[in-house]
């Protein structure tokens, strides 16, 4: 199809501008692998993205290129590159080496790009046309319904201390992400003075990074910055410690979620910032909370931690089988 092109141009000079055929060098270099390879690996909303790669990556000829792409996943990945970014790769060139001595009457016939040069101009006549057009086709093109990427989750450290949670991640795109968490407890035992009340959140932007993030969003390390609010009641018998009003936090984290199953992920964060705010001391006498004093938590250190289940949802977010078949 390039080299057509490339001849449908020269006709059209020959005819029009009486240009000699030894004057006109075709040329047509036909699907750029490499330029593809290079384009794939930033196209996150690219179906099969990784099993695509694996295939790009080695060294097959041509042919076998093309019929191990139209493999993957019954020709989706393969569909959906020949119809938003194998145009971009296609490259054809139609050097006329001397002068023009007339323009183009015509020029609205002419195929969608003609470039003309003469024989001094030829090596500035290479453009990397892939960088300057490719954004606007992801942008444009893509089916935004596809795109959705989001998670629900627990952490499993406050469901072992009987604190119900629950949490929601939305990809934001470029290896971003906004989460949010919530938890309840209204544990208490009048007769034993015992409570367990606490109920709050936090709210969380992370930056996605590394080898895996780079396959796939919402996965491998993450860096994040969060905030937080919460209340509590502690008491075991003994003295209480009430945070009626909120107690206040914001911090950094780390973390790294791992491939469990199809539509399962674990993620592992440990955030690290400062707690503040006002609570009271007070203890238990003869069916009474009898207030002792008020005083203000200032800490410096661990303020969030997380082993949570992650539920993959959204049309493409799942993660491949040890296959590479999603």
């Amino acid at each position: 199809m390039a080299h057509q092109r490339a001849l449908s141009v020269a006709s059209y000079l020959k005819e029009h501008l009486s240009i000699a055929n030894s004057l006109l060098q075709v040329s047509s270099k036909g699907v750029d692998w490499e330029d593809l390879k290079t384009l794939v690996a930033r196209l996150e909303n690219l179906p099969n993205r990784v099993e695509v790669m694996e295939v790009l990556e080695k060294d097959y000829g041509h042919n076998e290129r093309l019929w191990r792409l139209k493999q993957i996943n019954r020709r989706i990945p393969y569909r959906w590159l020949y119809k938003h970014v194998f145009p971009l790769l296609r490259c054809s060139r139609v050097i006329v080496s001397g002068e023009l001595k007339q323009l183009p009457l015509k020029p609205e016939v002419l195929p969608d790009t003609l470039v003309i040069v003469t024989e001094e101009q030829v090596q500035p006549v290479v453009t990397d046309s892939v960088e300057t057009q490719a954004p606007a086709i992801i942008e444009t093109d893509v089916d935004a319904s596809r795109n959705v990427y989001w998670t629900l989750k627990t952490n499993a450290l406050y469901d072992v201390a009987l604190v119900p949670n629950v949490g929601v991640e939305v990809y934001l795109g470029k290896q971003w992400s906004v989460a949010g968490n919530w938890m309840h407890a209204w544990w208490s035992n009048q007769g034993k003075n015992n409570f367990w009340r606490i109920y709050g959140g936090d709210v969380e932007v992370r930056r996605w990074f590394g080898k895996k993030a780079a396959e796939k969003p919402l996965q491998g390390h993450h860096l994040g910055v969060y905030g937080q609010l919460v209340t509590y009641d502690f008491e075991f018998g003994g003295r209480g410690y009430l945070g009626d009003k909120w107690t206040y936090g914001a911090g950094v984290s780390y973390g790294y979620s791992l491939p469990l199953a199809k539509r399962l992920n674990m993620d592992f964060t440990l955030g690290l910032g400062y707690l503040g705010g006002e609570y009271r001391e007070y203890l238990p006498i003869e069916g009474h909370y009898v207030w002792q004093v008020t005083k203000r938590l200032h800490w410096w250190g661990p303020t969030k931690a997380e082993v949570s289940l992650v539920w993959l949802l959204g049309k493409q977010n799942t993660n491949p089988k040890k296959g590479g078949r999603p």
